[in-house]
């Protein structure tokens, strides 16, 4: 687990935010049902709340970004987790999402993701 003085969302956004565990996702998953789907023009998946479909998380499409390159802008989306994966710490732990479904896993740590904090 992230440190707060690490954690890019507290970082950023205050001591009241932190970076969603792996926990949270699975949360996610169970509580949410997903949908691709454009809002204002961006691209991306919507988690929708199963008990109040008036309530949904957005995960703009914006792709990632490795060693220098951005790529996949409008074709998936990801999100980093505060969750360091357990097979090697090079890697963390995230959820990502594509057109047809999301899903959890594991990418280098160097590599550029989203940042959504959660409080």
């Amino acid at each position: 687990m992230l440190k707060p003085e690490v954690d890019a969302a507290t970082v950023n956004m205050g001591s009241r935010w932190r970076m969603p565990t792996i926990e949270d996702f699975a949360e996610l998953f169970e509580y949410t049902n997903y949908e691709y789907t454009k809002i204002d023009g961006v691209i991306g998946g919507k988690f929708i709340s199963k008990a109040d479909t008036f309530k949904y998380i957005f995960l703009p499409f914006a792709g990632l970004a490795a060693e220098g390159s951005f790529a996949y802008q409008g074709i998936e989306g990801g999100i980093w987790s505060s969750s360091v994966y357990s097979v090697s710490l090079a890697f963390a732990c995230f959820v990502g999402a594509v057109e047809s479904d999301c899903d959890d896993g594991a990418y280098f740590r160097y590599g550029a993701l989203s940042v959504r904090g959660v409080c």
